[in-house]
């Protein structure tokens, strides 16, 4: 028991003694009132995304989204993305997102441990979920332009509340 304790508390001073290495760690950007993020409408169709996983350990990652989205029914909004990275590595997934208000969705996403929730405030669409279970977790903003076109996605990776991994995307609408 004692030899647990000793490689938790030795991890978790590593994380904290590394957490002022990352670099790219998101701005703070305040919501706009317009255009207001409709998920539904931007993720509708074909979307392309290019963006980069800067990670604390190991290198940055390169990496393009296709996307396609539609509604399953009534309620329910899925988004399909192939992921490629430029070092060779793929990964397919799936959202599930269904609406609670008009300002608030809960879903599921293949690769998360749990719930995903989602809320707009404006231009802004703000996604947490658990990547693994109890402590690594994905805090999301994307960000609507003023085109309605383009979004600009900016995402934190925490093991224990402490950062280490920073994504960066620019997402734009083909259809």
């Amino acid at each position: 028991m004692i030899a647990v304790i000793r490689r938790l508390a030795l991890c978790s001073a590593s994380l904290v003694l590394s957490a002022g290495c990352l670099d790219g760690t998101p701005e703070h950007l305040d919501p706009a009132p317009q255009p207001r993020f409709d998920p539904f409408a931007f993720f509708a169709g074909h979307t392309h995304g290019e963006g980069t996983l800067d990670q604390r350990v190991g290198k940055t990652r390169h990496f393009t989204v296709e996307g396609m989205g539609a509604m399953e029914g009534d309620s329910v909004f899925v988004l399909s993305q192939a992921v490629t990275y430029a070092d060779g590595g793929t990964e397919q997934r799936r959202f599930r997102l269904h609406r609670l208000s008009s300002t608030e969705y809960d879903g599921s996403l293949t690769n998360a441990a749990g719930a995903v929730h989602a809320e707009v405030e404006g231009n802004r669409l703000h996604l947490r979920y658990r990547i693994r279970s109890p402590a690594v977790t994905m805090d999301q903003s994307l960000w609507l332009r003023a085109d309605g076109r383009a979004a600009q996605n900016q995402a934190t990776v925490s093991a224990l509340s402490v950062p280490i991994a920073h994504l960066s995307e620019e997402i734009v609408r083909v259809q």
